[in-house]
């Protein structure tokens, strides 16, 4: 899945229309969806997409990520969840190590 921050040009303001995301579906057939963005959620997602290395775009779709997470284990404490996802994307990135007891 790609993505893309979309701005739209008005007057004299630039407005942040959305999100665009391009999947592919059963079918083979790639797709691309918009998604209309308030302004003030990308003006909170910009400091922290800043702080963490990230486009504005991959903060909006981590902060989605987690709170899917979240939803999906209600139970589980906030760091577990974050844990476990950067876990998650250690493995698909090909670091993986074997765990060794009491280290």
């Amino acid at each position: 899945m790609t993505s893309l921050l979309s701005k739209y040009f008005i007057g004299c303001k630039w407005l942040h229309f959305g999100v665009s995301y391009y999947h592919t579906d059963s079918k083979g057939i790639t797709m691309s969806v918009a998604l209309k963005l308030s302004d003030e959620l990308i003006e909170l997602a910009r400091p922290h997409a800043t702080a963490e290395h990230r486009s504005i775009t991959k903060q909006i779709e981590y902060w989605a990520r987690l709170g899917k997470a979240c939803e999906d284990n209600p139970d589980l404490p906030l760091p577990f969840i974050k844990e476990t996802l950067l876990a998650v994307a250690e493995a698909n990135a090909g670091q993986l190590s074997e765990y060794q007891p009491g280290a």
